[in-house]
């Protein structure tokens, strides 16, 4: 029965491995083929971490060009808010100005209304019938 992998296989393999494109994290785990063939005394060599003062530092000035990118937007909203705000306290001020115009002509048009519902007062109202003596 023959092994599952032979060496030479297992090397064109790890070599593979060291043509892969670099980690998009800005590691890159590809392997020599030669640590695996060397003493575990060479294993404790790992590559160097990026520094964590560029990284904050880089994450700060992006935080503050975030910020204030959101400022700009807050100051814009509020300006247009603003200008809303005095649209409408214009608006609300021409409809007051309307309706106490419109109340005078309001009554004097229930007035009107109020007198088409009434008969008017005249000499046949209180008048007999005609033909109420020829009855009996």
């Amino acid at each position: 029965m023959q092994a599952p992998y032979i060496e030479e296989e297992i090397e064109q393999l790890l070599q593979g491995l060291g043509d892969l494109p670099p980690d998009a994290t800005g590691y890159d785990f590809a392997l020599d083929p030669s640590v695996f063939t060397s003493d575990e005394a060479s294993l404790s060599y790992f590559p160097p971490l990026p520094s964590i003062l560029e990284d904050s530092a880089s994450s700060m000035s992006s935080d503050a060009g975030l910020n204030a990118a959101r400022l700009r937007d807050v100051e814009e909203q509020l300006k247009s808010s603003q200008i809303e705000i005095e649209s409408l306290k214009k608006t609300i001020k021409q409809l007051k100005t309307y309706l106490s115009d419109l109340h005078p002509w309001t009554l004097e048009v229930t007035d009107a209304l109020d007198k088409l519902g009434e008969v008017p007062s005249t000499t046949t109202e209180h008048a007999l019938p005609i033909g109420d003596d020829d009855e009996v």
